[in-house]
């Protein structure tokens, strides 16, 4: 602007001796004024198309940025705004990866959340806030800018290729995510204007993933306190006349013989029936969750009597203890419902079918331990993917969606967290991480 204005008073000064016309301070500090005035949309005009030549890469990061933080009061679920900012990111930033995290239910871990191609572990808060002392101050945070010190905990904390890190939070204590920035197109990192406009982001995207997380929450409460009304109005009518039609079948089945295709539609009858009663029972512990009743209990029996009652005999196990702590604070009953389904979902995907099922338990630090399920099945496509904990997402013919959600629960009631990646060359992982001790 002052550069601007000395110009225009340099112009008026020419076209004074050009017109010669008299040189009075007055008379040019007003012809500089009408001068400005008349050239000033000019004056921008010009500016704007600097920055859309000359300056086009800036020009380009800035109606980037501008456009994404329109984009985010329309955004109210997790795994979309997620998706948006990863895009938007791709557009702004000199890195050629970008990866969104947020804080778990239980504040211990940040979970990967985008991109679903990437399989990125879990972190530890506690270990982030060693680097992030001020999370609330939302700026960009450059690896090569930090300490030495605090440059060896960056590499001993995040991925090996992670460059920078956008803290997401809005207050000290009110941590929500991260976005891991890796492999710079430059050097030098991240330019002062990149810097700048990331940082002017991140409040208006703190603010957004808060009303999203608080969005999901709100939605799962309404879907359980829905699912709890039905089941309570129809599960007890329909278990009765059930168990009724099973003994009556069994009765049935007593006056054929195993040749008779009497016996045979009997069975079929039976089959059934404990199919429906798996179903209401699925319904009534998803809607009735009560709080966890912590003792000391072993996961080793615990995973044992699982495997022994739900994993049929064609599937071949591969059952491998690999820690000496197998003992930890839970609700026994719980956790034996969670492993159950997590282990009838990983028969499931192999369609009936000869297949592999690996359960580990092992360490993941010196106060968690882990349970990873592994199988060779069809494995989870792409699209279910974000929604997977949701109530009534399947991809099975007879499934009622419940399964997962159940197992999600559960780890949410333990304090603990639960990642999903591909078993290559096919099928899924599961893997269940669990605190040893339980705080009040």
């Amino acid at each position: 602007v002052a550069l601007y204005l000395f110009m225009v008073f340099l112009g008026t000064l020419l076209s004074q001796g050009f017109l010669g016309l008299q040189f009075t301070p007055a008379g040019t500090i007003i012809s500089t004024l009408l001068i400005a005035l008349i050239f000033h949309p000019l004056r921008v005009q010009i500016q704007d198309l600097l920055k859309k030549t000359i300056y086009r890469e800036d020009y380009l990061r800035e109606k980037a940025g501008e456009e994404f933080l329109q984009n985010l009061t329309h955004t109210m679920d997790v795994e979309g705004l997620a998706h948006l900012t990863v895009e938007a990111f791709s557009r702004m930033c000199s890195f050629k990866k970008v990866a969104f995290f947020t804080l778990s239910d239980n504040k211990e871990m940040f979970i990967h959340v985008y991109p679903h191609n990437v399989n990125e572990k879990p972190l530890r808060a506690r270990d982030i806030k060693t680097i992030i002392e001020n999370p609330e101050a939302a700026r960009l945070i450059v690896k090569n800018h930090l300490s030495a010190e605090k440059i060896e905990i960056w590499n001993r904390v995040f991925p090996a290729e992670t460059a920078a890190v956008l803290p997401l939070a809005l207050a000290h204590d009110n941590f929500l995510g991260l976005i891991l920035l890796s492999e710079p197109m430059y050097s030098s990192g991240p330019d002062t204007m990149e810097i700048n406009i990331l940082s002017k982001i991140a409040p208006s995207l703190s603010i957004a993933l808060e009303n999203a997380l608080l969005h999901r929450h709100s939605v799962l409460q309404e879907r359980l306190a829905t699912i709890g009304h039905v089941a309570s109005l129809i599960i007890h009518d329909i278990k009765n006349p059930l168990g009724v039609i099973k003994v009556s079948a069994s009765a049935l089945k007593r006056r054929f013989s195993p040749e008779d295709s009497g016996y045979e539609l009997s069975s079929f009858i039976e089959k059934e029936v404990d199919r429906m009663d798996r179903i209401t029972r699925q319904i009534l512990n998803y809607s009735r969750l009560r709080e966890p009743s912590f003792s000391t209990i072993s996961l080793r029996e615990i995973l044992s009597r699982s495997i022994a009652s739900v994993i049929p005999s064609h599937v071949t196990v591969d059952f491998q203890v690999l820690t000496k702590n197998t003992q930890i604070e839970g609700d026994e009953e719980q956790l034996e419902q969670m492993l159950d389904n997590l282990l009838a979902n990983a028969c499931d995907s192999l369609d009936g079918k000869r297949g592999l099922i690996e359960v580990k338990l092992c360490d993941h630090d010196d106060v968690h331990v882990q349970i990873i399920v592994a199988d060779t099945g069809s494995g989870i496509p792409p699209e279910i993917r974000p929604r997977l904990f949701t109530p009534f997402t399947t991809t099975k013919k007879k499934g009622t969606g419940l399964g997962l959600c159940i197992v999600k629960n559960v780890v949410d009631a333990h304090r603990g967290f639960i990642t999903v990646e591909d078993n290559k060359p096919r099928g899924t992982v599961f893997t269940i991480t669990l605190p040893v001790r339980q705080h009040v």
